[in-house]
């Protein structure tokens, strides 16, 4: 009877060490399928196919590992960390495109005084969403103030705060459109098809109160700097922005 006791302990420390492992190896696949970053994507699934061989595991593992562990019907509710009194239409566009491309759908939360993009998403998705949103809002703002400054420099700025929201408009344009082209690239070389899932289209509808009118979006028509902002959003990257 003793000898049973251990064999049954040593068995169940085995699997609790095989569900780690699984359940790091899945967040690894699931930051490779993920991710904006093609660099940070390629090692996540290496390291996820070196994780499996080290462990004499496979495919079949992780699918038996997700089926059994993970509901795929619990919908997270997070916040993008960034209030304000009003969103900007800039922010909305940008948030959009990238909840859509993470599984993800977004409503406005309007507090005393302040405004906040609230995400809906399957377990990580709505994290890793938000994530690269907060990012985006960041990196945007960084690259059109450096942008706007060689606008500046080369005398081709606008003279008024109108005229300058009018190419700061054709900008978010160009990057949006950027932006979705390189989500669109990616999805398409990991022969990929991003569906959002029933369980988040429903939770989001459920908390909808209303309809988003979009303010006044006048834009100056320069075709250069949309062109600009659609490459900065194509080639948007952690790395060479914001370190």
């Amino acid at each position: 009877m003793f000898g049973i006791l251990i064999s049954d302990s040593l068995m169940k420390e085995k699997q609790m060490a095989e569900d780690t492992v699984l359940r790091k190896i899945q967040k690894l696949f699931a930051l490779a399928g993920n991710n904006p970053n093609q660099a940070e994507a390629e090692a996540a699934m290496l390291k996820a196919q070196e994780m499996l061989v080290a462990n004499g595991l496979t495919q079949k593992h992780i699918e038996d590992y997700t089926s059994t562990n993970v509901k795929e019907d619990v919908v997270n509710e997070v916040f993008a960390e960034k209030k304000q009194k009003s969103l900007k239409q800039w922010q909305l566009m940008l948030a959009r495109v990238i909840a859509t491309n993470f599984r993800c759908k977004i409503l406005i939360w309007r507090g005393y005084r302040n405004s906040q993009l609230k995400i809906y998403g399957l377990n990580e998705d709505a994290e890793i969403c938000k994530s690269t949103m907060e990012f985006s809002f960041v990196a945007f703002e960084t690259m059109w103030t450096k942008f706007h400054k060689e606008l500046v420099a080369s005398g081709e700025a606008g003279f008024s705060r109108m005229s300058t929201s009018a190419m700061k408009n054709d900008y978010i344009r160009g990057f949006v459109k950027g932006l979705e082209t390189k989500f669109a690239e990616q999805v398409q070389s990991k022969e990929l098809m991003i569906v959002i899932p029933d369980a988040v289209i429903k939770t989001h509808k459920q908390h909808m109160t209303g309809t988003y009118h979009a303010s006044t979006f006048r834009i100056s028509g320069s075709e250069n700097i949309y062109n600009r902002g659609f490459q900065d959003g194509k080639t948007l990257d952690k790395g060479k922005y914001l370190n």
